[in-house]
């Protein structure tokens, strides 16, 4: 099936790993597609930090209602998330998208059902990774736990003068201001060590006021 009819201009993005690679076969098809085409070159991995900002500042380059068209996938992105980033930031900015091997064109709704399905597909593979990571990272706290370990950066306090603030403040009687200036340490620390739960109340408030004010 032919592509559309564009109805703003047609950015042809050719690219191949390395500078002793042609260029040809993708210049030559691409040409006969789109016989209007604005040629764009890249002689780098498609891996690589610089294909992927080039690509980025050719989308910050388009119009709404440009096209993109590259021979295949591979040539535009080598993972699903750099290829599902491209395929957002044209979504974003009403710039098509046009993959002649894969026959994804974006600019019909065939194309458009395909390319919502690839980034519905990278979504949920996202999301698994997350709570994969997630329950990684549980399993590994409770184990740390079952150890007696604490996660996270260890604490420059010595165990020795944690234990004995939390018995002074256990004891009662005193000042958390009192308790820091007995040991050298900061109040805020103080409360953070015997308020641990309370702690993490004020730090959630104080973040959901400074959105507010955000917004406002």
């Amino acid at each position: 099936m032919s592509p559309s009819a564009p109805t703003g201009k047609v950015y042809c993005w050719i690219r191949v790993s390395s500078a002793s690679q042609s260029l040809a076969h993708q210049r030559r098809t691409l040409k006969k597609a789109y016989p209007k085409g604005i040629f764009i070159e890249s002689k780098q991995s498609g891996v690589s930090a610089k294909t992927n900002r080039d690509l980025m500042d050719l989308i910050d380059r388009c119009e709404p209602g440009d096209k993109i068209a590259a021979l295949r996938m591979s040539r535009v992105a080598r993972s699903m998330k750099t290829l599902c980033d491209f395929f957002e930031a044209c979504r974003e900015k009403s710039v098509d998208v046009d993959l002649l091997h894969e026959k994804i064109d974006s600019s019909t709704p065939n194309g458009r059902l395909m390319m919502r399905m690839q980034m519905a597909l990278c979504a949920w593979s996202r999301e698994l990774i997350r709570e994969q990571c997630k329950e990684g990272y549980e399993d590994y706290r409770n184990k740390m736990s079952a150890k007696g370990k604490r996660m996270g950066r260890p604490s420059k306090i010595p165990e020795e003068t944690i234990l004995e603030i939390k018995k002074t403040y256990d004891k009662g009687g005193i000042s958390l201001a009192a308790i820091a200036k007995r040991h050298n340490v900061s109040r805020s620390y103080v409360h953070r060590l015997v308020n641990p739960d309370k702690h993490k109340a004020y730090i959630a408030a104080e973040n959901e006021s400074k959105k507010t004010k955000n917004k406002s």
